[in-house]
């Protein structure tokens, strides 16, 4: 700008992020000087802080901004201009506290410009009236004592004509330079000079003449008192003044900070409905994980119970897979059973008929002995193959034995 800052602070400079409004995002990457301005060219106040050519803040103030400190090092405020709020935080609290002050002092400044304030007329003082009351009782004592020594001045009627003369001049001159300043010295001093024209002393007129010269004096310095005093009555009323202005800026800024704190009381129970709304969401949130939890443990205990019957299907199955063959088993063993009955009928008819063609035989061969020779060879045959029945039935017998074994 080419201005001189009025006062300069180091901080670290922090903007409020524009879509939630309710965390701080860091604009410096380090403490950076914050200057406040005066910007002749606009008239205007100006607080600036930059970090490496790059414009952190460039804020217009106005009477209507307030810094919030916020903790002991941290403050606040909003610019309305540019709809943000800005913070800076410091490293220590005078830092701050110097930074605040000058803020104040500067939007009191804008304040003050703002409402055009001009000091009322300025109303006479009670003690310019108390130096006037205190001048008037000097002079009447002054008088007191003038006309208590002109009681011993005798003057002539007859033949000091002339000197009377000069002395009246006297008194009136006495008389006119107090009656100026006090209501009461007329009175006193006709009194004077008529006690000055009955007195039966002598006088000179040199002695009259020192005794006026030296009530004009002191005149004179009860009149500079009397300036004097004016002139601190003046101060006094325009230090008041300056004590009314403060305290009806002082009236002013009370007035905002308590619009503040109500505005502060709102939007604490605003937030403070929020929390709550937010507790009865947390506490939602908790009892729905303490279901879910009571689910997954119902659910991991369904999957133990299912993997539990999934081993006993498979059992099962493996088991009717087994009788299934066994009976599979069953099945051939009995058909084959039946086949061997079947097969043993039938060789049992066959020994029957082989027993009747043995029984012939051996009835023709008791008859014909002739024929048995012939026949010897048939009969071993046939001999030989019932022996061969026979073994296969007996093998049959023993394999079926077995297969009722293993069904019991």
């Amino acid at each position: 700008m080419g201005e001189v800052p009025i006062s300069t602070v180091s901080a670290h400079v922090f903007q409020i992020d524009s879509e939630t409004k309710k965390k701080w995002l860091p604009t410096s990457e380090q403490a950076v000087d914050v200057s406040f301005y005066f910007d002749n060219a606009h008239n205007t106040y100006r607080l600036i802080s930059l970090e490496n050519n790059k414009v952190l803040i460039n804020c217009t103030l106005l009477p209507n901004m307030k810094f919030v400190k916020t903790s002991q090092k941290f403050g606040q405020w909003i610019d309305s201009q540019v709809a943000t709020v800005y913070g800076l935080g410091f490293s220590s609290e005078t830092e701050l506290n110097r930074f605040a002050d000058k803020f104040e002092e500067i939007r009191l400044l804008l304040s003050d410009k703002k409402r055009g304030l001009d000091p009322p007329p300025p109303v006479k003082p009670k003690s310019s009236s108390l130096a006037s009351d205190k001048l008037n009782e000097v002079e009447k004592t002054e008088i007191s004592k003038i006309a208590s020594n002109l009681r011993h001045v005798h003057v002539s009627n007859s033949s000091n004509n002339s000197g009377s003369n000069k002395n009246e001049v006297a008194t009136t001159k006495i008389s006119n330079g107090f009656s100026s300043n006090s209501p009461s010295s007329p009175s006193t001093t006709t009194t004077a000079t008529n006690s000055y024209f009955h007195s039966d002393s002598n006088c000179n007129n040199i002695k009259c003449t020192h005794t006026i010269a030296q009530l004009k004096v002191e005149n004179d310095k009860l009149k500079l008192e009397l300036a004097q005093s004016s002139a601190r009555a003046k101060e006094w009323e325009v230090e008041m003044q300056s004590l009314r202005n403060k305290n009806a800026l002082l009236t002013t800024t009370l007035e905002e900070s308590h619009e503040n704190v109500e505005q502060w009381r709102k939007q604490l129970a605003s937030y403070t409905d929020e929390i709550a709304l937010n507790r009865e969401k947390i506490a939602e949130v908790e009892r729905l994980q303490e279901s879910l939890l009571e689910t997954q443990s119902r659910l991991a205990e369904v999957e133990r119970n299912s993997n539990i019957k999934q081993t006993e299907l498979d059992q099962l199955r493996s088991t009717y897979n087994d009788l299934k063959r066994q009976d599979l088993r069953n099945q051939q063993s009995s058909s084959m059973l039946q086949s061997l009955e079947k097969e043993n009928s039938r060789l049992k008819l066959d020994l029957r008929d082989l027993k009747r063609e043995l029984e012939g035989q051996q009835q023709q061969l008791s008859s014909s002995t002739n024929s048995f020779a012939s026949n010897r060879a048939k009969v071993q045959t046939l001999q030989e193959q019932i022996s061969h029945k026979i073994n296969e039935l007996y093998e049959m017998n023993d394999q079926l034995a077995e297969q009722l074994q293993m069904f019991s």
